[in-house]
């Protein structure tokens, strides 16, 4: 939910249910919007799907509010060598 939140888009995480391997899921499936909410979740942790209906453009916008923004406020500068020769997004 954060990682939606912080990068201002849609997650659909899918998790395995039941035990595979000796190794116990959690069936944690989820729809999270770009706020950091969830829409919408499994109920039944052994089965089920899981719908919601995402506006995809409200993605798009980056602002967190009227002074911060996720990609404007980048300062690709301070990253050194890992940004020599790569052009900053605009």
């Amino acid at each position: 939910m954060v990682s939606a939140r912080l990068s201002r888009v849609f997650i659909a995480c899918c998790d395995r249910v039941g035990t595979e391997r000796g190794v116990g899921w959690t069936g944690g499936t989820c729809v999270v919007e770009s706020d950091g909410w969830v829409l919408a979740e499994r109920i039944d942790r052994d089965r089920g799907l899981v719908h919601a209906d995402v506006d995809l453009s409200l993605a798009r916008d980056k602002s967190l509010n009227r002074n911060n923004d996720v990609l404007g406020d980048r300062r690709p500068e301070l990253y050194g060598s890992l940004t020599e020769g790569v052009s900053p997004i605009r």
